[in-house]
């Protein structure tokens, strides 16, 4: 762990990522207190461009509802920090983050067309490990 912490002392560029990141981190936690308890854990990230402080929630409806704050939160923000002037709201989709738990979708179903084109294709490929998988994918697409 000293050398990690060496390497980051020594190199202005690491340096200066792990100030803007606990920075980031330290707004953020400051807007979350200013939240109600049951929507601070739905504001994902706060980050601040000059006098615009964008906030980003976990789904559309927890921006709408954060959306509703705003002018609430704009006015506590501007008490503590006059030069934050606007407040945006955005959505962080649910597929760039981790663990989301959203229902899978079900991939479509090709036509039996699609099965035969699959088919004719493999009779064309050199390679035989590839040839026999899009054979059983044809064969799978028949079959569904």
């Amino acid at each position: 762990m000293k050398n990690i912490n060496k390497l980051i002392k020594h190199h202005s560029a690491l340096s200066g990522l792990v100030r803007s990141i606990t920075e980031h981190q330290q707004l953020l936690d400051y807007v979350r207190a200013l939240l109600p308890k049951s929507m601070a854990p739905h504001c994902l990230a706060a980050i601040r461009n000059g006098t615009n402080l964008t906030l980003f929630a976990d789904s559309p409806a927890w921006s709408s509802r954060l959306r509703y704050l705003t002018a609430e939160l704009l006015r506590t923000l501007i008490n503590n920090d006059p030069r934050i002037d606007r407040i945006k709201i955005r959505v962080i989709p649910a597929i760039s983050r981790p663990g989301s738990n959203r229902a899978k979708r079900h991939p479509n179903v090709l036509p039996s067309k699609e099965a035969e084109h699959i088919k004719s294709t493999a009779d064309f490929i050199d390679d035989p490990e590839l040839a026999a998988a899009l054979r059983r994918l044809a064969q799978h697409v028949k079959e569904h």
